[in-house]
């Protein structure tokens, strides 16, 4: 027989917020018969009356994905509702310990009439679980309550969306302003986890990819912040529904002036839906999708220009002097154009630059740099050895080295 994880589901001791009275926990058991037998279709042979034992399908379940994992600290933001909290609570995994917060303070539910909040907050104090309100996910530092301290194994953002759903850079930046915060609370080897609707992340792993311009890029902002997206699955929503999880976090106040102080509370559409995995580049983990960035540049040739000289200057600035092949780091060159200026045979040359990082996380932004940087130090470079030859030709090199110097 071999051993697996499973989803075994429970019944919940008095009264649950959960359809059907049930709670999940997770178990490390024997996934087969006590014949050695394979259990069919997933489920274990059971005695009537007993609730089955469900093997956990082939992509990862909410326990792994989520990484609730024994003697994880786990840190939960922007969990309107705290549905979510309790999910994961229902789990039942041993030694992991749970910190559930939410962006709206006490004052803002008892007027917008959040009255489940609140006792779904009071279930989880009586778990034993840490909660707070009005704690903002991008200025973690300040809102975190003051008994709660990083750092933490996992913090996991479900569903993030900025009050103004409908202006995208305030999404991208909304994910910045997290990923800037939550690093700093963050383990050395911890994991941020990110839940987006479908199309939102703009990764390789959408089924219906949008245009660049059209998702909120979570794969960039977080590299901005030196994170490796290292993982992406589909959001295991069915087993978070059994779990009791309600997607009922998009709140937002009304459109109209007439309702625009009414605060609402909607469920929100999540098929298709992904949750991303990311980890600090530094632990060696590979990309599951690789960074790709292209930037034209144009140079003055210094003295003795290479090509290969200009591939090492881009590695170094992304990787370091000491960076090599093991870094996951490709850069390539791509000659658009060249010039030479007739009065005195200087010569220009304008590139495609592209990085290809699996290993490192380079943002589009940390590649621009990158790309502007170093074909600065090569034209200054080309303007000192200009300036040194014609002085040679005057007769004064000497001279104008040390004016320079």
């Amino acid at each position: 027989s071999s051993s697996a994880q499973v989803l075994r589901v429970l019944p919940v001791d008095g009264a649950s917020p959960m359809a059907g009275g049930q709670r999940a926990r997770v178990d490390d058991t024997q996934a087969s018969g006590e014949d050695g037998s394979m259990a069919q279709d997933g489920v274990e042979d059971s005695e009537p009356g007993e609730v089955p034992v469900l093997e956990p399908a082939p992509t990862l379940r909410a326990a792994e994905l989520f990484g609730a994992h024994s003697e994880a600290r786990m840190l939960l933001v922007g969990d309107g509702n705290f549905s979510f909290a309790e999910a994961l609570l229902r789990l039942e995994v041993a030694g992991c310990q749970l910190v559930a917060t939410a962006y709206e303070t006490e004052a803002e539910l008892e007027v917008a009439g959040f009255r489940d909040v609140f006792e779904r907050a009071e279930r989880l104090r009586d778990r034993g679980m840490a909660v707070g309100l009005g704690v903002d996910a991008t200025n973690l530092t300040d809102t975190l309550p003051a008994d709660v301290v990083g750092p933490f194994d996992v913090i996991v953002f479900q569903f993030p969306q900025h009050p103004e759903r409908r202006k995208i850079h305030l999404q991208r930046q909304l994910l910045r302003g997290f990923f800037a915060s939550a690093i700093g609370q963050l383990a050395p080897e911890g994991s941020i986890v990110v839940s987006l609707c479908r199309g939102q992340g703009g990764t390789p792993a959408e089924e219906e990819p949008r245009k660049t311009s059209d998702t909120w890029q979570v794969q960039d902002a977080a590299a901005e912040l030196g994170l490796l997206l290292r993982l992406v699955q589909p959001c295991p929503t069915e087993e978070l529904e059994l779990l009791g999880y309600r997607s009922t976090g998009y709140r937002c106040r009304g459109l109209r002036p007439s309702n625009a102080e009414n605060m609402q509370d909607k469920s929100f559409n999540w098929d298709g839906s992904l949750t991303h995995v990311f980890c600090r580049d530094s632990i060696g983990a590979v990309a599951a999708y690789a960074l790709v960035w292209s930037h034209d540049v144009s140079l003055w040739e210094p003295d003795g220009f290479e090509e290969e000289h200009l591939q090492v200057a881009l590695r170094a600035a992304v990787c370091g002097e000491g960076g090599d092949a093991s870094d996951g780091v490709e850069v390539t060159l791509e000659l658009m154009d060249q010039y030479c200026r007739p009065e005195d045979g200087k010569r220009a040359r304008t590139y495609r630059l592209t990085v290809r990082a699996q290993r490192r996380a380079v943002s589009q932004a940390a590649w621009r740099r990158a790309c502007e940087g170093v074909s600065k130090q090569f034209s200054d470079a080309a303007d000192r050895t200009q300036s040194v030859s014609l002085g040679a030709l005057a007769g004064g090199a000497e001279t104008v080295g040390r004016a320079s110097g």
